[in-house]
């Protein structure tokens, strides 16, 4: 058996790079997270991403089977009544507030369709 030299991997070994080298980042990891939020928010962005969204929940829901549609359905009335019944009176009002302002929006785009 051949005795090695307890010390022989304390230092770290020397590694020739493979390849070239990087190129030189031209934004900091700062000013990309700032790009990255400023981007997420720009009403393009905002209207590609809920197209998106409302084609793949579309698709989900064609595919689904009365059984899901029956538990999903039950699970979603079960989580409403849980968060309604932890709301306060600042937050009930608010959301009260914000259902009557979409059905009259609702209501007035399907008076203008007839």
């Amino acid at each position: 058996m051949i005795k090695q030299d307890p010390t022989a991997h304390e230092t770290p070994i020397k590694r020739r790079g493979a390849g070239r080298p990087r190129k030189a980042q031209k934004q900091t990891a700062e000013e990309r997270r700032a790009y990255q939020r400023e981007y997420h928010q720009r009403p393009e962005v905002i209207e590609r991403r809920k197209a998106w969204m409302r084609e793949y929940r579309r698709m989900r829901r064609s595919t689904e089977t009365p059984e899901e549609r029956e538990e999903r359905l039950a699970y979603n009335r079960l989580w409403r009544e849980a968060k309604r019944a932890s709301e306060t009176d600042e937050e009930r009002e608010s959301r009260l507030a914000r259902q009557r302002a979409y059905q009259r929006k609702y209501k007035q785009q399907k008076e203008r369709a007839q």
